[in-house]
C-alpha cells in the first residue's frame, strides 16, 4: 500500500498551514531567543506527562490512541535499512484501518531545524483537516536524554475524548509499553514554574488539550517590551560670528564659524506598548510628556497641511500653530517656544505610529549669550527626528559627497523651521553653521529670498578663549539703535558698515586658503582684522564696559586679539590666541583666566572651525570588546559641562565607526 492509495490523502502543504502563527512572528533578537529557549526547556521537561506542544496543528480537534490505524508502515526520518521501501519502514499491526498517508516528520518549533522550516511557511489562519487521522513524528530537543522518536496521531472525527494526547514510541506500536522518560530536565524542572507565567487561567488548545497561556503570552509580552530602535545621540555645535555682525543686517557679508561648545541630545526609546513622547531640556527646567495618540495628527496630516521631509518650509502655518495650543497649554515655562518648536517639527516629520521616546538634552553652550544655543538645539531635534523616521542615512566613509549635501540640507531646512518657532524671523546663519560646521560666509540682501551661503572648506581650526560677561542684553534694542544711527548719519554709518564688509572680505581670503598657517604672519594679520572690526562696532555704539574690560585684560597681557561677538551690549567676547612659545606664555594665560574669574566672568577654552551635526548610533561607549550603553540616567547624572563632555563629548569618545560620525561634504569620514 502506498500513499497514493490512501482514500483521504493529506498534502504536505496542509501541514505547512498548521504551523503556529505566533511562531512566525517571533523576531530573531538574541534576548527573545534566550527567553524562548527558557520557555521551551520547561515544556520539554514536562513532555512525558503532557506531550509536546499543541501548537503544531491549528485545526486538530483531538488526539487519540484509538484512532491509530492498522498498518505495517509508519513514516520515520533517518537512513533506510535493507528491504525497506523508499518511504516506510515495516511496523507491527495495531488495528484494521487503512494505512495513513505518508507525511514528512515535523520538528519542534523551538528547534533550530524546525525554526528554519517555519520561516518558509505561508501564514494562514486555519486548516481544514481531513477526517482521516494524521501521523507525524516528534524528536526531542538536541541534548535531551530521551532521544527516541515519538509518533503522534491526530483525528477530527469521534473516538477518544478531545483532551487525550499521548506520545507513542515505535516500541509501543509493536506491542510494548511506552518507556519512561529519562530527561534530566524533567527531573530538575518537574516542580518548577515556567518563566513569564501568566496570571490567567489555562484554556484548552485547539486540539482539546488543556495548556497554559504562558508560552504565547511570553512571546507577545517580550515583543511589547522591546523598543523598536536602539538609543542614540545627536550633537550640534554653537557658533561665533567672527566678522560682520550688525553689518549683516544691512545686506553686508558676515563670517560665522562653528564653536567646539556643543548641545547633546539623548534619544531613549520606550517599550512598544508605551505611547508617550517626552521632551526634557534639563538646562532650562523644561520636562513635559505628551500622549502620542492625543496630538493633533489629523490636522497636521490633512492633504492641505501635510509636509514631508524633502519640503523646504519658509514660513510657519498659523493654523498649525493654533492647533498646537491645547497641547502646549500646560507648559508655563518661559521657554514655551522651545516646546512649540519641538512639537511643530515632530508633528510634521512623524506620525501617530512614531516610536515612544524620551528626548533628553544637555548643553555646554551659555544660553542667551549670542552663541546660537537655540539653533544648536533645533538642529539636534531635526536630525534626531529624521533618523527616527528613517529618512537619513547615518554618516559613513562610503557616503558620497552629493548625498552628504542632501542629508545636511534636509536637517538644516527643518532646523530653520524650529528657529522660526523660537525667533519669528531668524537670519538662518546660526542653524546653517550648527548643521554643517566649519565656517560660512553669509549674506542676505533681500529677506524675501534665500540667503547666499558660501562654505569656507579650508577654514582652519583655531584655538580660542571665549569669555561670558554674564551681562544680559537685548538684541532687538541694539539692532534698532544701529538702524537709528544710520538714519541720522547715513553717510558716516554707511562708510563704517562698508568698512566692516571690507574687513570680512579680507578675512575670508585668509581663512579660505589651504595654505593658511596659524603659526606665522597669517594669524597676526587675522588678529589685526579682529581688532579693527571691534573698533568699528564700538563706534556704532554696541559695546559695553564689561566687554571693554575683557579686551583690556586679554589684549593688555599680549596673549591674543579680542572682539565682541553677536549683538553686543554684553553677552560674550572671544579672543584668538597667539601660539604658546614658552612657559611664560602659559603663565600669562592662566593669570588672565584668574583675573576674569575674579571679576565675575566665565571663560571657556574652545576651538573654532570644528564639525557640525553628528550622530552616536547606538549610544554606547568603551572599547569594542567591552562596550556599554549610555543610559538616560547616566546622561542626567553627569556633573556640569565637564561631566557631560567627559561622558559623551566628541573629544572623549572620538570619531569613527564606533564613535561619533559626521556628515562632511568637504572632508572624508574616518573608517
Amino acid at each position: 500500500m502506498t500513499q497514493e492509495d490512501s482514500s483521504m490523502p493529506v498534502s504536505h502543504e496542509d501541514l505547512k498551514m498548521a504551523v503556529d502563527r505566533d511562531f512566525l512572528e517571533v523576531s530573531s533578537s538574541p534576548s527573545r531567543k534566550r527567553a524562548e529557549s527558557e520557555v521551551s526547556r520547561y515544556y520539554d521537561a514536562q513532555e512525558p506527562a503532557n506531550g509536546p506542544d499543541s501548537d503544531l496543528l491549528d485545526g486538530a480537534q483531538s488526539l487519540s490512541l484509538s484512532q491509530i490505524p492498522d498498518t505495517e508502515f509508519l513514516p520515520v526520518n533517518g537512513p533506510q535499512t535493507a528491504g525497506e521501501s523508499s518511504s516506510y519502514r515495516p511496523g507491527a499491526s495495531v488495528g484494521t484501518a487503512a494505512a495513513p498517508p505518508t507525511l514528512p516528520s515535523l520538528q519542534r518549533r523551538d528547534s533550530g531545524r524546525g525554526r528554519a522550516m517555519a520561516k518558509e511557511l505561508p501564514r494562514k489562519s486555519s486548516l481544514s483537516m481531513p477526517t482521516a487521522p494524521l501521523t507525524f513524528q516528534h524528536h526531542h530537543r538536541k541534548g535531551s536524554s530521551g532521544s527516541i522518536s515519538r509518533i503522534y496521531t491526530a483525528g477530527v472525527g469521534g473516538g477518544a475524548p478531545s483532551h487525550v494526547r499521548q506520545p507513542l514510541s515505535q516500541g509501543f506500536l509493536r506491542g510494548s509499553a511506552p518507556p519512561e522518560s529519562t530527561s534530566v530536565a524533567s527531573e530538575t524542572l518537574q516542580n518548577s514554574i515556567p518563566p513569564f507565567t501568566s496570571n490567567e487561567s489555562a484554556r484548552p488548545g485547539l486540539n482539546g488539550r488543556t495548556r497554559s497561556l504562558s508560552r504565547t503570552r511570553s512571546l507577545s509580552y517580550m515583543k511589547r517590551m522591546e523598543p523598536e530602535l536602539p538609543d542614540f545621540m545627536v550633537s550640534a555645535p554653537a557658533k561665533v560670528i567672527m566678522y560682520g555682525e550688525h553689518a549683516v543686517v544691512h545686506g553686508k557679508a558676515a563670517i560665522a564659524a562653528a564653536l567646539s561648545l556643543r548641545s547633546y541630545l539623548h534619544v531613549h526609546h520606550l517599550p512598544r506598548d508605551n505611547r508617550t513622547v517626552t521632551l526634557h531640556l534639563s538646562d532650562i527646567d523644561l520636562n513635559h510628556t505628551w500622549d502620542i495618540e492625543s496630538l493633533p495628527w489629523d490636522f497636521f496630516n490633512s492633504p492641505a497641511k501635510k509636509r514631508i521631509h524633502f519640503d523646504t518650509v519658509t514660513s510657519l502655518d498659523p493654523e498649525l500653530l493654533e492647533a498646537l495650543q491645547p497641547s502646549l497649554a500646560p507648559i508655563v515655562n518661559k521657554y514655551h517656544s522651545a516646546a512649540t518648536a519641538f512639537l511643530y517639527v515632530y508633528l510634521c516629520l512623524g506620525s501617530k505610529h512614531s516610536p515612544a521616546s524620551v528626548f533628553t538634552l544637555r548643553s555646554t553652550i551659555p544660553i542667551g549669550a549670542g552663541l546660537g544655543s537655540s539653533a544648536s538645539i533645533t538642529v539636534c531635534l531635526s536630525a534626531a527626528l529624521h533618523l527616527q523616521s528613517g529618512m537619513l542615512v547615518r554618516p559613513s566613509a562610503k557616503l558620497f559627497e552629493e548625498e552628504c549635501v542632501r542629508q545636511l540640507k534636509r536637517i538644516n531646512d527643518w532646523a530653520f523651521v524650529g528657529e522660526m518657532c523660537i525667533h519669528g524671523n531668524p537670519s538662518g546663519v546660526d542653524n546653517t553653521v550648527a548643521t554643517g560646521g566649519k565656517a560660512v560666509l553669509f549674506r542676505r540682501g533681500d529677506y524675501s529670498k534665500p540667503p547666499e551661503v558660501k562654505r569656507l572648506e579650508y577654514f582652519p581650526e583655531l584655538p580660542l578663549m571665549l569669555v561670558n560677561t554674564n551681562q544680559p542684553r537685548r538684541t532687538a534694542e541694539l539692532v534698532a539703535a544701529v538702524h537709528g544711527l544710520r538714519n541720522s548719519h547715513p553717510t558716516t554709518c554707511g562708510l563704517m558698515l562698508d568698512a566692516i564688509d571690507n574687513v570680512t572680505a579680507e578675512a575670508m581670503m585668509l581663512l579660505d586658503n589651504k595654505h593658511f598657517r596659524p603659526d606665522d604672519s597669517h594669524l597676526t594679520r587675522l588678529g589685526e582684522l579682529v581688532r579693527i572690526n571691534h573698533g568699528l562696532l564700538v563706534s556704532l555704539g554696541v559695546s559695553h564696559p564689561k566687554l571693554e574690560r575683557v579686551r583690556q585684560i586679554v589684549d593688555g597681557s599680549g596673549i591674543g586679539w579680542t572682539k565682541l561677538t553677536g549683538a553686543g551690549g554684553g553677552g560674550c567676547a572671544f579672543s584668538i590666541l597667539k601660539p604658546v612659545q614658552a612657559e611664560s606664555d602659559e603663565v600669562k594665560k592662566l593669570k588672565v583666566e584668574e583675573t576674569l574669574k575674579e571679576e565675575g566672568m566665565v571663560t571657556y577654552e574652545a576651538t573654532l572651525g570644528g564639525d557640525g551635526v553628528g550622530v552616536l548610533w547606538p549610544a554606547m561607549l568603551g572599547k569594542p570588546e567591552e562596550r556599554s550603553s549610555i543610559t538616560k540616567e547616566m546622561f542626567l547624572a553627569a556633573e556640569g559641562n565637564d561631566g557631560v563632555e567627559a561622558l559623551v563629548g566628541v573629544k572623549a569618545l572620538g570619531t569613527g565607526r564606533l564613535a561619533w560620525g559626521f556628515w562632511r561634504e568637504w572632508l572624508p569620514e574616518e573608517a
